[in-house]
């Protein structure tokens, strides 16, 4: 039996220790980051049996449960690792680090959970694991960690549709990532400032915040950030109607995420080439891409992402004028909305309804579904509200009780 047990801890340690390795090329950026990858691959089976064997043996062995923390902290996991599984590593982290009384540990885990649950839409949960670890970090005077999970915080409430206050935690983080010297962190917190300024409409400010993200990014090699700064790029293009531009970067994105495994970057940069298709009139690619977005989100469980493509295509639907369908659609748009607590999205979702009865001629129903738009908007910053409250007036106007 102790020779087993023995042979079982060296697996895990070995397989923790090649994979640590292949993280560390994998954060170098650039080539390294592919071969990275690709060697991540070839050895996940045997990291996964390791992992668990020492989850299953952190009370028995000091060093299992270094494993256990320490494994669950390499970064290339919340790239390629499904989110429930994700979530389960990092769970047996935080019981490892407990055992360990590693407070360092414990806050990474706290953060990471925080990412976890907010990819899966669950923004509230997201929100109270990054507090309990930024209490951690501020007290341990852990300036990069503090940063970071300013700028989580910031994307959580950007995604609920508190821009002002992301963008006050965005500044914080942007300012601190300076002063320690971090260009990740800064390219971060720069494309985080772009995107909440997009949502004010301040496209200006965008596109000059995700450029230098995607200058900096570029830079240091940091494939993921520079796809997402591309993507981010196209979206502003897009909003100012220039739609073949921005569909020439959204498809630039796809190729760099698919390059690195990025499935979530896939899945975004799928919802924007349709958009881009749509918005440019040819309905048949955008129900493709919008498809192909839907299956990828409900393979990696992304709520939001999921929601967002059953938009895209109720979209499609109500501007060939099958209501029926579009109406099937924006339906599923919203039960998947509530379930992530998105309240941008709810508010989108029930707009897309109220639009659609708009159409039909059925204004009562349209001012109704507007009404609870705007009231599920109440504490959503950015331009939708506006657009919301413009419909609503028309369609008062136009109403005529029996």
């Amino acid at each position: 039996m102790p020779r087993a047990f023995d042979a079982s801890l060296r697996h895990a340690v070995c397989f923790y220790n090649i994979l640590l390795a292949i993280n560390g090329a994998y954060l170098k950026g650039g080539p390294a980051s592919l071969n990275a990858l690709a060697q991540f691959d070839l050895n996940w089976e045997n990291a996964q049996r390791g992992q668990a064997w020492a989850a299953n043996h952190t009370h028995r062995h000091e060093l299992a449960a270094h494993v256990c923390r320490r494994i669950s902290a390499l970064e290339i996991l919340d790239l390629r690792q499904p989110s429930d599984e994700r979530i389960q590593w990092l769970q047996a982290g935080f019981a490892a680090s407990e055992i360990l009384k590693d407070t360092s540990g414990k806050a990474d885990m706290l953060a990471k959970l925080g990412v976890a649950q907010a990819k899966k839409g669950s923004l509230d949960a997201a929100i109270a694991y990054y507090e309990k670890a930024l209490n951690i970090y501020i007290e341990t005077s852990d300036r990069l960690g503090e940063s970071n999970q300013l700028g989580n915080l910031g994307m959580a409430y950007a995604a609920k549709g508190q821009v002002s206050k992301a963008i006050e935690y965005y500044e914080q983080a942007l300012a601190i990532d300076r002063e320690i010297g971090d260009r990740r962190g800064e390219g971060i917190d720069l494309g985080n400032l772009g995107n909440a300024f997009f949502y004010l409409g301040d496209y200006e400010k965008a596109l000059r915040y995700n450029q230098q993200h995607a200058e900096i990014a570029s830079e240091i090699g940091d494939l993921q950030g520079e796809g997402e700064a591309v993507g981010s790029i196209g979206i502003v293009y897009d909003a100012l109607g220039d739609s073949q531009h921005a569909l020439e970067h959204h498809t630039q994105y796809l190729s760099m995420a698919q390059r690195i495994g990025d499935q979530r970057g896939q899945a975004t940069a799928l919802g924007n080439i349709g958009a881009s298709f749509e918005r440019l009139g040819d309905y048949d690619q955008a129900l493709a891409q919008y498809a192909q977005q839907l299956n990828l989100a409900r393979e990696i469980q992304d709520l939001r992402r999921e929601a967002g493509a059953a938009g895209g295509i109720g979209n499609v639907y109500r501007e060939k004028g099958q209501i029926p369908q579009a109406m099937d659609q924006y339906q599923h748009q919203l039960r998947l909305a509530r379930a992530s607590g998105d309240n941008r999205l709810i508010g989108t979702a029930l707009y897309n309804r109220a639009l659609c009865h708009g159409l039909q001629g059925e204004i009562s129903q349209a001012i109704a579904l507007a009404e609870e738009s705007l009231q599920a908007l109440e504490q959503v910053e950015g331009t939708l509200p506006g657009m919301i409250r413009e419909n609503l007036e028309k369609w008062k106007a136009e109403f005529r009780p029996d």
